[in-house]
């Protein structure tokens, strides 16, 4: 079902899935004033993110086996956020930030800075860890959902947006850190830095 831009479905567990997260918005089903707003705050989060420093796009996932890609890059995909959210941040102020439940990063988290300048075709605005999935609870009760149970809504929420599982983009790998540790960026990095 569209709702608004998003595509959402309901899980066999009543979780809401916003399936836009793998293939994009769906401007198809809004109107025109809906759409330009949309890509309007679209330009506004690139924006941001071109000025690098605090404003650095930055992705945090729960460790795994990383497969680089010849150039010394990693494929990134999914929920992101800006640097200034997550710096000095022990791992489990990055899960409530973040909206993941206690304990999601347990095994420890790897930390992507995004070097690939993104475009509006690769990128969702999903406004704040508060809305799961870039989900409203209007959308949830549309849908008759339930947000998943790891991924909570954020009790302090900070801004996040998503990029498109099917156009991943380069992210340059800046930090592993173990459960215990806390996220120090010594100083915020230039845009391609």
């Amino acid at each position: 079902m569209a709702i608004g831009t998003l595509r959402l479905t309901r899980s066999p567990d009543g979780s809401v899935r916003n399936e836009a997260d793998k293939v994009g918005d769906d401007f198809d089903s809004v109107t025109p004033a809906e759409r330009e707003i949309r890509a309007e705050t679209i330009n506004l989060i690139l924006g941001l993110f071109k000025r690098g420093g605090d404003f650095t796009c930055t992705k945090v996932r729960s460790r795994r086996t990383n497969v680089t890609t010849p150039e010394g890059f990693y494929d990134v995909s999914g929920y992101v956020t800006m640097l200034k959210f997550v710096n000095y941040c022990t791992i489990p102020e990055l899960e409530t930030r973040l909206g993941m439940a206690p304990g999601h990063l347990r095994n420890g988290v790897d930390i992507f800075f995004v070097d690939e300048q993104l475009t509006p075709e690769r990128i969702g605005a999903r406004f704040t860890s508060q809305w799961s999935a870039g989900v409203s609870p209007r959308d949830l009760l549309r849908v008759d959902a339930k947000y998943h149970d790891s991924y909570p809504a954020s009790s302090s929420p900070v801004f996040q947006a998503v990029i498109f599982s099917k156009s991943p983009t380069k992210g340059r790998l800046v930090a592993s850190l173990n459960y215990s540790d806390t996220f120090n960026w010594p100083s915020a990095p230039t845009n391609g830095a």
